[in-house]
């Protein structure tokens, strides 16, 4: 039986210690306050090569998750989101898009969507029974009620666009 609830925050900003941050840090804080065990990974630290969509991860025999042939540092980061109660994956914007290692990350989790050889896995079929998963940008985000975009100060005053939901 689970003693407590796992939360994982991918964090797929450059710059640590800026908007991205003080976000993930606001959700992590909360989590723990709930007594969430909490772990922030940051894709900017890790080795993770381009997929190649060789499919070899998709067609390993078995019930299990394939593995993917590259080696780098996808295969820990899985682990670790199979393990949690909630995901929480984050991207600073550039050019009005997810930085490019989330982008690549993305592929690589896509890991947990496909199925193995011989099964029908989806996304929903692998996420765990009651767990979730957001998406922080720190654009801000659109408050559709006044059509205005929040801002909310973070901690070095800078706006970090955090809005509880």
């Amino acid at each position: 039986m689970k003693m407590s609830t796992k939360v994982v925050a991918i964090v797929g900003s450059y710059r640590k210690g800026g908007m991205t941050d003080a976000a993930i840090e606001a959700i992590l804080s909360g989590a723990r306050e709930k007594g969430a065990e909490t772990h922030a990974v940051y894709l900017a630290d890790q080795k993770l090569e381009f997929c190649t969509s060789c499919r070899e991860c998709a067609l390993a025999p078995g019930p299990q998750r394939g593995r993917c042939p590259l080696k780098d540092d996808l295969e820990p980061i899985l682990s670790e989101i199979e393990e949690a109660d909630a995901v929480v994956l984050s991207s600073s914007v550039s050019y009005g898009n997810v930085t490019a290692i989330v982008h690549g990350a993305i592929d690589g989790l896509l890991l947990l969507a496909m199925g193995t050889a011989g099964t029908q896995a989806s996304c929903q079929s692998m996420q765990p029974e009651g767990g979730t998963g957001g998406f922080v940008g720190n654009a801000g985000f659109f408050d559709s009620t006044s059509q205005r975009r929040s801002e909310h100060a973070a901690p070095d005053g800078k706006s970090a666009g955090i809005e509880a939901v």
